[in-house]
C-alpha cells in the first residue's frame, strides 16, 4: 500500500476514488521532493547542472555547453580560488583545481614565475584554461613559464612492455 493512503482511517482504503486521489497526489509529491533536491543541488559548484551558467555568468566566465560539467566545473573553482592577494601558494591552489593541475611555483629573478607539472607526465588537457585563469590573477608585471614532466629514455628502460603500450606518445619528450 502507497504511502499517502496510510496517513488516512483504514476505512478510506476501500473507496477507488480516494485511492487515486491520494496516489496522484503522493506522485506529485514525489516529483515535488525531486525538483527540491534538484534545486538544492544547484547552489553548491560541485553539484550544479543545469544552474552552472549562472555561477559561471557571476564569476565572469563564459558559458560553453558543449564542455563537461566537470572541465565547467574546475573553472569555477579556479576563478573561486583566484580571488584576493595573489601568493605563491594562491597560484598553485587554482592550477591544482584543473585536471593534470599537481604544480610547484617557483619565484625566479626579474620578475619571472615557473609553474612546474609534478603530477603526471605530459600535458595538461586543459592547458589553455589554465593559462588564462594564471593571466587572469597574477600580477602584471610577472612572466610565466610553464615546465611540464615528460618520459626520458632513462625511464622507458624500466617500464614494462604494458606499462608501454598503455602509455600515450604525448608523455615522451623528443
Amino acid at each position: 500500500m502507497k504511502e499517502f493512503i496510510k496517513m488516512l482511517p483504514s476505512y478510506y482504503y476501500e473507496s477507488n476514488e480516494v485511492v487515486s486521489i491520494q496516489d496522484s497526489i503522493e506522485g506529485q509529491y514525489k516529483i515535488l521532493e525531486q525538483c527540491k533536491d534538484d534545486l538544492i543541488n544547484q547552489l553548491f559548484v560541485d553539484t550544479a547542472t543545469w544552474g552552472l551558467s549562472s555561477w559561471e555568468k557571476r564569476f565572469g566566465l563564459d558559458t560553453d555547453i558543449t564542455k563537461s560539467y566537470e572541465y565547467r566545473r574546475s573553472r569555477l573553482k579556479s576563478k573561486m580560488r583566484g580571488m584576493g592577494t595573489v601568493t605563491n601558494s594562491l597560484i598553485k591552489n587554482v592550477a591544482n583545481s584543473f585536471d593534470n593541475g599537481a604544480v610547484d611555483v617557483i619565484e625566479g629573478l626579474n620578475n619571472m614565475l615557473t609553474i612546474k607539472f609534478i603530477g603526471r607526465t605530459g600535458t595538461p588537457p586543459n592547458l589553455s584554461d589554465l593559462k588564462s585563469t594564471i593571466n587572469e590573477i597574477k600580477p602584471a608585471h610577472l612572466a610565466v613559464i610553464y615546465e611540464f614532466a615528460y618520459l626520458l629514455i632513462s625511464n622507458i628502460e624500466s617500464m614494462k612492455i604494458s606499462e608501454l603500450e598503455n602509455t600515450t606518445i604525448e608523455n615522451f619528450a623528443f
